[in-house]
């Protein structure tokens, strides 16, 4: 009896494994995928962009100190993402940021608001230590205030003209924009949006 029963389970569960895979199997064949980002056919547009060979990969940290580039790349990194002290050849108060990277080719992706200002411009627009341009951080998420507490997120007109600028001071360059959950996960999120609403019982991020 306890084997009828047990071999009774087994069936049960095979039939609900195979259940479930015919529902999933029929989703997917509903689902229109665009083409996958970037790529090496992406990356060749760019004369100063990443690498675009297809062996090319980039194990990427972000807002890093230039300090720790040497640790980073004993260990396989070769791609850092953002830079506290601007990109910039030395910061007030970090010190030397791209002479660093540069020792240890450690390609970057930062500001360019920074880089293309001042004495050192023409420099960094050819300088092949950096790989692109980062915009602000998750602009989707509340942003914080000066007076303390949380504001509206970064309207999407804004992140548009922040991006056109960027592009039209360095064209050979891709530009990088990080987005918070609301934008990545299938989930509904409770976040603020960028109409200065909240949904009752949220949280603001």
């Amino acid at each position: 009896m306890e084997r009828t029963k047990h071999c009774c389970l087994h069936l049960w569960s095979v039939m609900a494994l195979v259940a479930i895979l015919a529902v999933a199997v029929q989703a997917s064949a509903r689902d229109t995928y665009l083409p996958w980002e970037g790529g090496s056919a992406y990356y060749a547009q760019f004369s100063l962009g990443p690498s675009s060979s297809q062996d090319y990969f980039t194990p990427a940290v972000w807002l890093q100190s230039p300090r720790n580039a040497g640790l980073f790349e004993a260990v396989g990194v070769n791609q850092f993402v953002g830079l506290w002290g601007g990109t910039v050849e030395v910061s007030p108060k970090e010190g030397p940021i791209l002479p660093l990277l540069r020792q240890y080719y450690m390609r970057v992706f930062g500001d360019w608001e920074t880089a293309l200002a001042g004495p050192d411009a023409s420099k960094h627009l050819t300088d092949s230590i950096i790989d692109g341009w980062a915009q602000e951080d998750k602009p989707d998420n509340a942003q914080s205030l000066p007076t303390g507490g949380y504001g509206d997120c970064i309207p999407p007109s804004a992140i548009v003209s922040i991006y056109k600028a960027s592009k039209k001071a360095d064209p050979n360059r891709p530009v990088y924009l990080g987005s918070g959950t609301a934008a990545g996960g299938p989930r509904q999120w409770f976040g603020i949006t960028c109409a200065g609403k909240q949904p009752a019982g949220s949280v603001r991020q």
